[in-house]
């Protein structure tokens, strides 16, 4: 049985894996297609009337999208290290502790790490 989490990061991990590999970079070329794509939107790449204020955020558009492929697999990876340490431990006298913290099930840490994902709620893992 997986709880939200788990199934959030294999989703992610998912998408990560379907990607075209990394590392990606930003086209040097303003007019090949795909750095026209990401900067503009679609805007046809022989348009030479852009706003510039378009292209400078197609940049950073760009630089985020390119350096995303190399920083969420990372972040999912970390996650992945969190939430493995702060699991369920049942104990002798029936209750349930975290197995890093041995605070009550679900801990602290697990809480926000599903609030921040928006996944708070009932968890099925226990």
């Amino acid at each position: 049985m997986t709880d939200r989490i788990t199934a959030w990061l294999d989703e992610s991990q998912r998408l990560a894996d379907d990607a075209t590999a990394g590392p990606w970079f930003i086209s040097p070329f303003e007019h090949d297609p795909v750095w026209c794509d990401v900067v503009t939107g679609g805007v046809d790449e022989h348009d030479d009337d852009l706003p510039p204020l378009i292209e400078a955020d197609g940049r950073k558009n760009a630089e985020f999208i390119a350096e995303a492929r190399t920083r969420f697999p990372q972040a999912v990876a970390a996650l992945r290290e969190v939430v493995e340490l702060h699991r369920p431990c049942h104990d002798a006298y029936g209750w349930t502790p975290c197995r890093e913290c041995e605070r009550p099930w679900p801990c602290l840490t697990r809480r926000l790490a599903e609030a921040t994902l928006g996944l708070e709620g009932d968890d099925d893992e226990q």
